[in-house]
């Protein structure tokens, strides 16, 4: 670990002491914020339905973040499953973001949504009738040849009576290819009833080679309703960093982000290149819209140098 690794204080950052062990093989934190406190809540401007960012936050210094999560809809549509039925219906669209900055990384994230009636009450509210991605889904795979040596003892009895054991120890190893991946996995777990009001979300690095989880993430969420009413949408959302990241995390409160309040007399929101038919948003194609990316390569990266972009020596 080098100093990178630690962020730098500045006037309006938090700070934090570090005491070092003389020893090389250990070390003490005596960890004590005594800069200003933040409210790193995402909140409601009074009055406000809809609220497109979900959530946003940073850890370590503002100037100089370790790492950044965030959650934006995407689509956010009032309507029915279909058209013979009439059952009333909502689809979300939320895009995340797990950004991390200079050594740190994201090793894992946990994102549970909860659905509420107006009131706040559970199990009262919408019900989740399907969501994408569900069950688990691998990517970034990489193999490893391991080999596994174990000890194996080994013996001879004798006599009906007396029993001899005469010990014989030996090595087996057993070579065999291991696959690794990153993760994500989706449930929608029920309630005591039975009811399905719930979402989550569980994201893991490859362990072979730890490189953090997806940078972005596209999920869907597909509810149906018995009224008209509105509802709520409690977020949380965790993230958890490298060693370097959650020293800096570990006196770092944070209060639970203000309920997303929906309205289904709202128009439709959505910003997808998708066209989405409110009146029928079973159809929805969320195996399709759902998406997760690690990152982008950019293609034309390396280029000829020209001739008016070299400096004329004189």
């Amino acid at each position: 670990m080098d100093e990178s690794d630690f962020w730098i204080s500045s006037d309006d950052d938090e700070i934090y002491a570090m005491e070092a062990s003389p020893s090389a093989t250990h070390f003490q934190l005596d960890l004590e914020r005594v800069g200003q406190e933040g409210d790193f809540r995402t909140r409601n401007i009074p009055g406000q339905k809809q609220r497109e960012t979900v959530t946003g936050y940073s850890s370590g210094p503002k100037k100089r973040p370790a790492f950044f999560v965030g959650c934006d809809a995407k689509a956010i549509i009032h309507g029915t499953l279909n058209q013979t039925a009439g059952t009333r219906a909502t689809l979300l669209v939320y895009d995340f973001s797990f950004f991390s900055y200079r050594s740190v990384r994201i090793k894992a994230a946990d994102i549970h949504f909860e659905f509420r009636s107006k009131d706040g009450i559970a199990g009262a509210g919408p019900l989740v009738q399907k969501m994408a991605p569900f069950a688990t889904h691998i990517m970034m795979e990489t193999s490893a040849q391991v080999t596994d040596t174990r000890n194996v003892s080994g013996g001879v009895s004798s006599g009906s009576v007396v029993n001899a054991q005469a010990g014989v120890k030996y090595e087996k190893s057993i070579e065999k290819t291991e696959t690794y991946a990153a993760e994500v996995t989706g449930n929608q777990p029920p309630d005591d009833w039975g009811n399905h009001f719930q979402v989550s979300w569980s994201l893991k690095e490859n362990t072979l080679q730890p490189k953090g989880i997806a940078r972005q993430m596209r999920v869907c969420i597909l509810l149906t309703r018995e009224t008209d009413q509105e509802f709520q949408l409690l977020p949380t959302i965790e993230a958890t960093p490298s060693f370097a990241g959650w020293v800096g995390s570990l006196l770092s409160t944070r209060p639970a982000d203000d309920p997303v309040v929906f309205d289904p007399e709202y128009t439709p929101y959505n910003t997808l290149q998708v066209e989405i038919d409110r009146w029928n948003l079973d159809e929805a194609p969320l195996a399709s819209l759902w998406d997760c990316t690690f990152y982008h390569a950019f293609g034309n990266a390396i280029k000829t140098s020209k001739a008016d972009m070299s400096e004329e020596i004189s």
